[in-house]
């Protein structure tokens, strides 16, 4: 079955990273580091998977395209079961909140031990919900005409980057990995794109920052440099 990363304990999944990079090379001249950083982008994107084989034998990773039907299936129910439990867990949370406010209307953070806790988890939560939308998005979303400034036709004329880098950059956009945004903005990326509205990745590239950007209605993609905003 498969079980969300989110859910594994840091040493378990940077242990099935290794053990992936291990099995595959990648093709390519990337350092482990920067390797294991884009496996670790495969996997908040839903293209790689956290698998429990049925036979009891250890977790490992497989790419999306290797998951049958049925376990993405039953993969999507369970981040919907996850999704319900988390919303039941903090019905309650706005009256303890009214409590603790009329015994205490200043709290101190450093006189309070689940303080930290509460900040810890709080990302958890927010990434296990994005799991639970990109469920239920399909992917990939269309990016309608897709197209170059001429600051980009600039770098790509000179070489700095190559039109296989530029594509690279499209696909991750369309698949839902929108590169370098927060929690929030990622957030409202998906909820854009099922409503076709407005859809904005940012990328390093070739020293500098590249904005992808699908204008409302999804009929064109732009890539753009930082200063062409």
């Amino acid at each position: 079955m498969l079980k969300p990363y989110t859910q594994l304990e840091e040493g378990v999944l940077d242990a099935l990273l290794d053990e992936y990079l291990t099995c595959d090379d990648g093709g390519d001249n990337l350092s482990i580091s920067q390797r294991k950083e884009k496996l670790m982008k495969l996997l908040k994107a839903g293209e790689v998977f956290v698998i429990y084989p049925p036979d009891d034998s250890p977790p490992c990773l497989i790419p999306k395209q290797q998951v049958p039907a049925e376990e993405l299936s039953k993969y999507r129910q369970l981040l919907r079961d996850l999704e319900s439990d988390v919303d039941e867990s903090q019905a309650d949370e706005p009256h303890v909140a009214a409590c603790e406010s009329s015994e205490d209307s200043d709290p101190d953070p450093d006189s309070d031990p689940d303080f930290d806790l509460e900040l810890e988890l709080a990302p958890h939560l927010l990434e296990s919900r994005l799991e639970v939308l990109k469920a239920s998005i399909r992917f990939p979303f269309d990016l309608g005409r897709t197209l170059m400034t001429s600051g980009v036709k600039a770098l790509l004329d000179s070489g700095k980057v190559a039109l296989e880098d530029l594509q690279g950059l499209l696909l991750r956009h369309s698949n839902g990995d929108f590169g370098e945004l927060s929690i929030e903005s990622r957030w409202a990326n998906l909820e854009a794109v099922g409503t076709e509205h407005q859809v904005n990745s940012w990328y390093p590239l070739a020293g500098t920052r590249l904005l992808v950007q699908t204008e409302l209605g999804h009929t064109q993609t732009m890539v753009m440099l930082e200063s062409e905003r």
